[in-house]
């Protein structure tokens, strides 16, 4: 546990992709008052109330980013682990690079072709789970594709998980301040 702490004091990727979904934040915000977002609207199929806060502040910050990435992330995360242990053990045993090292144009391999639908395929199931409107599916799945590039370069699920927990709490925070809770 301590290695992993040090390692989130010093990861860079992490506080990349933490300014680049506070960015994403600002601009979709931009993008809602200048297209004229609902807030009544949303405030209509709000279903936090002020009664169940404290429930939702668990369900949204602690449960829901933890059952998400395991549940969506994880496999893929797997399945990308067990393709980078497939290459380097053909690699050992050939004693050359095998099929997915090798570049197959320029400096593209087997592996950066694979990470792709890796990150896409579960990141858009991720996405059509969640009920809201398509301008909020968007920065869902904005965010989706920037937690799937930072499990792949930190090769660590618990980033993803603090993130998320961290975006469910701004996106509560902001409903507070924008009046949206019933």
């Amino acid at each position: 546990m301590k290695k992993t702490i040090d390692q989130l004091k010093r990861s860079p990727f992490l506080v990349k992709a933490f300014l680049l979904m506070f960015l994403i934040s600002l601009t979709f915000v931009i993008f809602y008052l200048a297209f004229g977002f609902d807030y009544q609207e949303a405030k209509k199929t709000s279903h936090v109330t002020k009664e169940n806060l404290l429930e939702e502040i668990y369900l949204s910050v602690v449960k829901a980013p933890v059952v998400e990435e395991i549940l969506y992330r994880g496999p893929a995360y797997l399945l990308l682990i067990f393709i980078l242990i497939l290459s380097k053990i053909l690699s050992r045993r050939y004693s050359r690079p095998s099929i997915f090292e090798q570049p197959l144009f320029w400096k593209i391999t087997l592996t950066d072709i694979y990470v792709w639908p890796v990150v896409l395929i579960p990141n858009y199931f991720w996405t059509i789970a969640h009920s809201y409107p398509w301008p909020l599916l968007l920065q869902i799945f904005t965010y989706g594709l920037i937690w799937g590039w930072l499990m792949i370069k930190t090769r660590n699920i618990l980033y993803n998980i603090l993130i998320h927990s961290a975006c469910n709490a701004l996106a509560l925070i902001g409903s507070l301040i924008m009046g949206v809770l019933n």
